[in-house]
């Protein structure tokens, strides 16, 4: 069975005298949140005497194996370390043992592979054809830094890599927020995160408070407080990559999508002025509407992440970027799909009404038979495109 502690999930097992033992319990995460429906992080094999699971650790991914007898634990290893940093649905052969997994990393998009016990690896399936050289794509380094009240926020920082241009100056900096919104951003393929390395910019895929990955506690620290820490991380993020001298501090982007882009809609309210443009995708801007129009399986979610709506109704209110979105004076571009059903068109409809009342620069972009997310290739690459011509429009002016 499992049991959560402060460092994330540890395995636990029944003592012969009825006692529950914790066989692991080291500083890592070895379980997402149960968020999305089918996830698997462990499987046992076929004679019951080990289990394989992943652990977790600042963003990157491992397969161990846990002997339930001796409670050894042993890291598999081999090409699985050497090449892939995410790992996803391990499965354990009850003919060969082996174990097969989804993985990936930035440079590898995501392929189905097998593991035996040695770590040899073999690829059975590959997601895209691959034809890109690695160098062509830029490698994160795992950061933190000092937010709010003195707590430590994470983040994964990629620089701009094209091995066809180079520069001498600093680039802009897209922060790019992930939803959930007690998500995470992981060492993995990112063809996004890529896009935008290829063009110069760097890119910091941040992981506020609240995030997973990075135990039970550093997560429930967004508990009441959606709203509030995620968008402070960022403006704490911003402020420490500008004084690093590694971007341009005049050049600071956000983006996000879902949650992420109500964190995106709280930072133009909050902080006008701060970032030089913005990307929002189907960003939720009424906390009220969104919970009672949420699916099922998320019912009663923002009790933890606001509070409760009855008792609570004023900090949705408050909290919900809709009724400030007069103070929203920064460049915007705000992609919606005309039949989303978690976030409904109108939500943007609103904001963007008033950035057009008050002359606030932005570009407002619907696409037709899409629902919260993109499906169809065209509305891909007309989103890349016309994110792409937005920030070059306003970085440069």
């Amino acid at each position: 069975m499992f049991q959560t502690n402060q460092a994330g999930l540890t395995f636990e097992s029944f003592h012969p005298r009825g006692e529950c033992v914790a066989q692991v319990t080291e500083e890592a995460e070895h379980a997402p949140p149960a968020w999305v429906q089918g996830l698997r992080s462990f499987d046992w094999t076929a004679d019951g005497s080990h289990i394989y699971f992943i652990r977790s650790r600042h963003s990157v991914d491992r397969l161990a194996r846990l002997e339930i007898s001796s409670g050894r634990v042993d890291e598999v290893e081999g090409k699985l370390v050497q090449q892939y940093t995410a790992l996803y649905q391990p499965a354990v052969s009850s003919a060969t043992g082996e174990v097969a997994l989804l993985a990936s990393a930035p440079s590898i998009p995501i392929r189905v592979i097998t593991v035996d016990s040695q770590g040899k690896v073999t690829i059975r399936r590959r997601s895209s054809p691959e034809i890109l050289s690695t160098n062509h794509f830029s490698t994160p380094e795992a950061l933190s830094w000092e937010t709010e009240g003195g707590e430590k926020c994470y983040g994964l920082f990629y620089p701009p890599r094209n091995p066809r241009f180079s520069s001498s100056g600093v680039p802009p900096l897209l922060i790019k927020i992930h939803g959930g919104p007690t998500s995470q951003y992981r060492v993995e393929y990112d063809p996004e995160t890529q896009f935008f390395t290829s063009r110069g910019y760097a890119v910091l895929a941040l992981n506020y408070r609240g995030s997973s990955g990075y135990g039970r506690e550093y997560r429930r620290s967004l508990r009441g407080e959606w709203g509030v820490k995620d968008h402070q991380d960022v403006k704490a993020a911003a402020e420490f990559f500008s004084r690093s001298g590694r971007i341009d501090p005049e050049r600071i982007v956000i983006s996000g999508g879902s949650a992420g882009g109500f964190t995106v809609l709280s930072c133009l309210v909050r902080y006008p002025g701060r970032f030089k443009a913005a990307i929002c995708r189907y960003g939720v801007s009424d906390l009220t509407a969104l919970t009672r129009e949420i699916h099922k399986f998320e019912a009663r979610y923002l009790d933890s992440l606001v509070g409760d709506l009855i008792s609570s109704r004023h900090l949705y209110r408050e909290r919900s970027p809709i009724y400030l979105a007069d103070r929203i004076q920064d460049p915007v571009a705000i992609f919606q799909g005309d039949e989303d059903r978690v976030v409904p068109r109108g939500q943007s409809d609103m904001i963007v009404e008033s950035l057009r009342r008050r002359g606030v620069p932005h570009l407002y972009e619907v696409f037709t038979g899409e629902g919260h997310g993109w499906k169809k290739q065209s509305t891909i690459e007309a989103y890349y495109r016309k994110t792409e011509e937005f920030l070059t429009r306003h970085l440069a002016s």
